[in-house]
């Protein structure tokens, strides 16, 4: 099933380049019905749009798109350290995760449908052996990877979460 999820993310990651453009000059216009030829389903969600994900992630300096998700992170997390704890592969790497215990920071963790629900159990599992005291988690499966960030201000759970939580920490 993990391996349906990532091909079908990468095969939007890859309708989403064609439909912005290698430069953004292409990107289309708000409002604009995005049909691209092959695409198994419309590339406008019902939480953003391509346009939006164009202008926020493919111009430059800084194209998201190049950089947002480099291979190397694949292999430090899923390879190297995927519960947290040092072993071989995670010396291999030059990865140093002797610090699970003492973790103590606030942790916030919001959920899409990207993880089929991988996320909150790993973020609990991760609460359970730290030193983390708040801890706050929501989930929308509905919502795609990019919603959180790209979700319309009227209906972005995201927002209606993680503001009131950041409020908390800085005592607003």
């Amino acid at each position: 099933m993990r391996r349906r999820a990532s091909l079908a993310a990468l095969l939007s990651a890859l309708l989403l380049i064609s439909a912005c453009g290698s430069d953004n000059a292409s990107a289309p216009a708000d409002g604009e019905r995005v049909e691209i030829a092959g695409a198994p389903a419309p590339i406008n969600g019902p939480f953003s749009s391509v346009p939006a994900v164009c202008r926020t992630f493919t111009h430059e300096p800084g194209n998201g798109m190049a950089w947002f998700y480099p291979v190397r992170l694949d292999m430090d997390l899923l390879l190297g350290v995927p519960d947290l704890r040092p072993s071989a592969v995670s010396e291999f790497l030059g990865l140093r995760p002797f610090h699970l215990a003492t973790l103590d920071l606030p942790l916030y963790v919001f959920e899409t449908g990207l993880s089929q629900g991988g996320v909150l159990p790993a973020a609990q599992r991760l609460v359970a052996e730290s030193s983390i005291g708040r801890f706050e988690s929501f989930s929308d499966q509905a919502m795609g990877h990019l919603d959180p960030l790209e979700d319309f201000p009227g209906h972005n759970r995201f927002f209606e979460t993680v503001v009131p939580f950041l409020r908390a920490l800085v005592g607003g």
